[in-house]
């Protein structure tokens, strides 16, 4: 059948018991375009309405360094999160971590670092979505 309007609604809320995080100070030459890819696998176990999941994924920022168009991959985020649905009920848990590519190396002279932050949280989360069709 042809839905020709759908309207969907979602509500997260959560908490985050732990979190740690290394900020690294911003200079401009690094506020330049950047790019991102991003990959993600799914799996669910039960029913069309109620099931088990896990997700993982892992998403790499580049950059085009000066004239090349070499793209520098510069950090790497990696989340997994699993959880069960029941209708348009979630109840979930979710771990993100982010790492610089090459954080610590100088390269090109004294070229600082790229990234801004490295580090982790987890997250415990409550979500309602809904959808409506017409």
């Amino acid at each position: 059948m042809l839905n020709l309007f759908t309207f969907l609604f979602m509500f997260e809320m959560g908490i985050v018991p732990d979190s740690s995080f290394l900020m690294y100070e911003f200079y401009p030459e690094d506020d330049r375009p950047y790019f991102y890819s991003e990959f993600e696998i799914e799996t669910r176990f039960g029913y069309d309405d109620t099931y088990l999941f896990i997700i993982g994924g892992i998403r790499t920022d580049f950059i085009k360094y000066k004239s090349n168009y070499t793209f520098f991959p510069i950090n790497d985020t990696y989340s997994i999160e699993a959880g069960g649905t029941y209708k348009d009920i979630t109840l979930g848990v979710r771990h993100l971590c982010t790492h610089p590519v090459f954080p610590y190396i100088s390269f090109y002279g004294d070229h600082r670092p790229i990234v801004k932050y490295e580090g982790s949280y987890n997250e415990i989360y409550f979500r309602i979505k809904h959808e409506f069709k017409k």
